[in-house]
């Protein structure tokens, strides 16, 4: 399972952290009040949520792929791209190729302004397997610009200078 962790948002604590940080000198506050209040003032304030999902440990080996997974990311996945490019990321002996995702992870907070625009906020902190904060995006393993390549009409063409390019990464 990867940790996602969800922006937390108590009125009650920003007022506390308020009152403090707008009325006191800082040397004045007491330490506690600081770590547990001053985070939802600034915004800072992350809690664990808890996502079920599979995980390599639910199959059989026997069922297992044990070959090398070539995956292509780039700037236009996003949101259950990126959260599946996550799920695979737990196995080792797959590689991402390209450029970093967008970064749509999480449910955004949607804020409708009067003039009609929606902005979306990012209300999680995600991070894959390994452990890397990838709330912003995806990061591949080798940063590769295939714009040229998908513009090749000729499918197999396409794929044999896919190929080429990643011998070209491996043996880096």
């Amino acid at each position: 399972m990867y940790t996602e962790k969800t922006r937390i948002n108590n009125a009650l604590h920003k007022a506390w952290a308020t009152t403090k940080i707008l009325f006191y000198e800082d040397d004045e506050v007491p330490e506690y009040h600081k770590l547990n209040y001053y985070p939802y003032y600034y915004g800072t304030a992350f809690d664990a949520s808890t996502y079920d999902a599979y995980s390599l440990e639910m199959i059989p080996d026997s069922l297992r792929y044990k070959g090398k997974i070539y995956v292509l990311i780039s700037e236009d996945n996003g949101s259950a791209g990126e959260y599946f490019a996550a799920m695979l990321s737990q196995n080792k002996d797959i590689t991402f190729l390209g450029k970093k995702t967008i970064g749509a992870f999480g449910q955004p907070l949607i804020v409708r302004l009067p003039s009609g625009i929606d902005v979306m906020i990012n209300t999680t902190k995600t991070y894959d397997f390994r452990g890397q904060d990838i709330s912003s995006g995806f990061p591949p393993d080798y940063e590769y610009d295939f714009s040229e390549i998908y513009k090749i009409n000729n499918p197999q063409e396409m794929l044999r200078k896919l190929i080429e390019v990643i011998k070209e990464l491996e043996n880096k």
